[in-house]
């Protein structure tokens, strides 16, 4: 009887973390502007932003996507179209800081893409990378100095 009770009780345990894994992998945010509406769903492009970065803005205007670092991704829906992004890069516990804390880059995002987004560092340079899932020869490397 022991023996059945601690192999519930050590599957239950298995099963639970298994449910807060996935669902803790990636911060599903929804679509970027309630101006969106049904019938413009065709016009969105997915954007998955890796844990490296937090983007801070979007054309000017503040947002708060992937910040908090507690997943490995954030996932939003943008409408398609040309986009300024700033970002913040975080590296091994610190903020990488440059004149401002912010960088900027900008894409041409298309409608029905999924995108990944990416930073690294080597040295003074910040490489972003915005991979293309749906057309990967459209996949660009931005690289910026501080």
């Amino acid at each position: 009887m022991k023996k059945k009770l601690y192999k519930t009780g050590i599957i239950s345990i298995v099963l639970l973390f298994v449910i807060v894994s996935i669902s803790c992998g990636t911060a599903q945010m929804g679509v970027y502007g309630s101006a969106i509406q049904e019938a413009d769903q065709n016009q969105l492009c997915k954007l998955r932003v890796h844990y490296e970065m937090g983007i801070t803005g979007i054309n000017g205007k503040p947002v708060s996507w992937g910040i908090s670092r507690q997943v490995k991704y954030t996932a939003i829906d943008i409408p398609a179209g040309p986009h300024s992004l700033r970002f913040e890069y975080y590296k091994e516990n610190e903020y990488v800081r440059q004149q401002a804390s912010n960088f900027t880059f900008s894409y041409e995002f298309l409608p029905g893409h999924n995108y990944e987004i990416r930073a690294s560092m080597g040295g003074r340079t910040v490489l972003v990378t915005v991979s293309d899932k749906t057309n990967p020869s459209l996949s660009k490397s931005i690289p910026m100095r501080g």
